[in-house]
């Protein structure tokens, strides 16, 4: 923002130095060898006032040159924090959940799904941390508890909403319908539209809806999907969008209207999120996937770890991470976090690791390698203590090399179990 606003005043100092200069060398050359004349750009440049002297002979180049030295002066006094052109993401950790916080360059702030009831006080504190007063915009991206649930905490404190946005599936829970009310009684609250632009901050971030284009057949296949672009990094905000969702966004939108430098995972990195198609589309060079600990529900799953491995994108995840902070300015975008494939290359997971990958690891050798594989699946490195001859000893000596790691397997439900789930569908993550 700051190089067009450096440009602009500039083009305007030039234009009136121009029209100035240009009535100078027309007129009588005795009138002009005399002529000393000063063009003030007190009004244009603020409170600093700057003599510009233009004869026939410098008036150009000297001109430049000091409206240069006094736009650089003028915009580093009156634009000099460096927030103005940064725009950030925080990924919060509120463990089985979503809460991203948008903070924009002109201080306004986006808050898209606060996570489940239980991490309510975990979300307030941070925002209280970042000393945000207000929420400009709050986006339900669909009706789950694990999105909603720390939502109605929001409304609840003493932190004003303004906006709410919600994806107009109707959820049958209490929980929604306790939501719906709060964000009546404390915001306005709109319907979500395909092709919407969200006017936060318009002038310097495009921030637009790509779905749903209405109520879908369930909760997640109706999240709101919001694509947002500052400084040329595009990043796509996906709630528990599955392929459905997906497939919708890709029969509408071209390629270009959908591609993204970042991506937040669909569904906690659920197998039935983020197909092959999807992700080429998108083509993102880094995807942040929200999940807790340990989840019961085996998310990440596997499937999507290795489509995304094999594109060759940056992992970051709450659940290894903690809170992941990306900002954004004119020189492209950083992460704060350790990509999770660089933190594991040199490691190995002795849920997959080969047999002889497996005996680089201080004591394991060939029969001990063979132990762990029968073993198999880990939920715990301490699970090696189980493995003959892994002593307490022996076990601090391996987590000391920093070589073994364990990345849970994917949980597998039956189908009967896919079942009660998907009508239990208010607590589905």
């Amino acid at each position: 923002m700051l190089r067009w606003s450096r440009l602009f005043v500039i083009l305007i100092a030039v234009v009136a130095t121009l029209t100035l200069s240009s009535s100078i060398t027309d007129s009588d050359n005795s009138v002009s060898s005399q002529l000393d004349t000063t063009l003030s750009i007190h009004h244009l440049l603020g409170e600093e006032f700057y003599d510009l002297r233009v004869t026939p002979s410098n008036h150009l180049s000297l001109s430049l040159r000091k409206i240069s030295e006094a736009v650089d002066l003028f915009l580093s006094t009156h634009y000099s924090s460096t927030d103005y052109e940064q725009l950030v993401i925080h990924f919060i950790d509120v463990g089985q959940g979503d809460a991203i916080l948008i903070h924009m360059p002109c201080d306004s702030t986006i808050l898209v799904d606060g996570g489940p009831r239980s991490a309510a006080d975990n979300l307030l504190a941070y925002l209280f941390s970042l000393e945000i007063e207000k929420i400009d915009t709050m986006v339900a991206t669909h009706a789950h508890e694990d999105h909603i649930g720390g939502l109605l905490a929001v409304f609840e404190s003493e932190l004003d909403v303004l906006v709410t946005f919600d994806s107009g599936y109707e959820h049958d829970s209490q929980l929604y319908r306790d939501f719906i009310s709060l964000a009546e009684m404390y915001s306005e609250i709109r319907p979500a539209e395909r092709g919407l632009q969200v006017g936060v901050c318009s002038s310097l971030v495009d921030i637009e809806i790509l779905h749903p284009p209405g109520p879908m057949g369930d909760a997640n296949n109706s999240s709101i999907v919001i694509r947002l672009e500052f400084e040329d990094t595009a990043v796509l905000l996906t709630g528990d969008a599955e392929s459905q969702a997906e497939n919708s966004i890709l029969e509408f939108f071209e390629p270009s209207s959908i591609r993204s430098d970042i991506l937040k995972i669909g569904h906690h990195g659920s197998r039935t999120s983020t197909t092959a198609a999807f992700l080429d589309a998108v083509n993102p060079d880094v995807a942040i996937i929200m999940v807790g600990e340990n989840n019961s529900y085996g998310h990440p799953h596997e499937e999507v770890i290795m489509r995304l491995q094999s594109r060759e994108i940056d992992i970051y995840r709450t659940d290894l991470h903690g809170t992941i902070v990306v900002t954004i300015d004119h020189t492209g975008f950083k992460v704060d976090a350790v990509p999770w494939a660089d933190a594991q290359v040199r490691g190995v997971d002795i849920n997959r690791a080969s047999l002889e990958e497996l005996q680089k690891i201080t004591h394991i050798g060939p029969s001990r390698a063979e132990e762990i594989i029968a073993m198999r699946p880990f939920t715990d490195l301490e699970e090696l203590q189980q493995v003959s001859g892994i002593g307490a000893s022996r076990y601090r000596d391996i987590v000391d090399q920093g070589l073994a790691f364990v990345q849970p397997l994917p949980v597998i439900p039956s189908y009967s179990e896919s079942l009660i789930v998907r009508h239990d569908s208010l607590f589905l993550r």
